[in-house]
């Protein structure tokens, strides 16, 4: 059986910490995972030097992305180009679609991150169109301080025939394959089998605490010298559009 992270951010995210082959490594040799996917946000750069690089460590790793909609944030898996941000949900997933890709929803319902909510998940596992695309709900999510709504994603998981995927979002190495998902097969092509068959399991190794997280995230990219009143500034824009954006509907 596999073992694989759809979730982990490098440099190629304003809010990562570790480089492309600093992950790889981890992936592969402290955590023996056999696929993975670097889903920086808006950004594919380096989940395509993770493909490149990846075999070098004896794992795949899956082209793809963190997109950031109006609604919230999506993974899309198995794509080669940059989407535009902040675009319609509906818009976005029919996109992913005609490249060929395949969509997690990430962190649902949560208040610690740019999500979805049940309406919006509703609205695309229904849609005619988007609905093609949707195959996974992230029902544990391994940098989150709080999972406490891991029960109900699960029964909505299900309620929509949708594949239960736990995951790390990892911004920092030591947090990668906090979550995981078991699949027949070894390569990412078996995984996008399992995927398509609802036949993956969610795996939760460990809750890591927030104090840990938050210690953790900060030395690190205080050693990148990231400049991280930038990406709060980002988190303070997107979250007042989203705003903006409400009052409307």
């Amino acid at each position: 059986m596999g073992r694989a992270d759809l979730h982990i951010h490098s440099i190629y995210s304003l809010d990562g910490t570790d480089t492309i082959r600093e992950l790889l490594e981890q992936a592969a040799y402290h955590d023996n995972l056999d696929v993975i996917a670097i889903t920086d946000h808006d950004e594919i750069r380096g989940s395509l030097e993770a493909v490149e690089l990846a075999p070098g460590y004896g794992i795949d790793a899956i082209p793809g992305m963190e997109v950031t909609t109006l609604e919230g944030h999506i993974l899309a898996l198995f794509i080669e180009q940059n989407l535009p941000p902040r675009r319609p949900l509906i818009e976005t997933l029919i996109r992913i679609g005609e490249m060929g890709g395949m969509v997690i929803i990430p962190h649902p319902n949560s208040p610690l991150a740019n999500s979805l909510h049940n309406g919006d998940i509703l609205r695309a596992a229904t849609h005619p169109d988007a609905s093609k695309v949707l195959v996974g709900l992230e029902v544990f999510t391994g940098c989150l301080v709080v999972n406490s709504h891991t029960a109900p994603l699960r029964g909505l998981a299900q309620q929509l025939r949708l594949c239960e995927i736990s995951a790390s979002d990892a911004h920092v190495k030591e947090l990668v394959g906090s979550g995981l998902v078991r699949f027949t097969g070894l390569s990412a092509k078996d995984l996008k089998k399992a995927l398509l068959q609802r036949q993956v399991t969610p795996i939760i190794r460990f809750n890591p605490s927030g104090t840990r997280v938050i210690a953790s995230w900060t030395r690190q990219t205080l050693h990148r010298r990231r400049n991280i009143f930038d990406y709060l500034r980002q988190v303070s824009a997107f979250r007042a559009e989203q705003s903006r954006r409400n009052r409307r509907i």
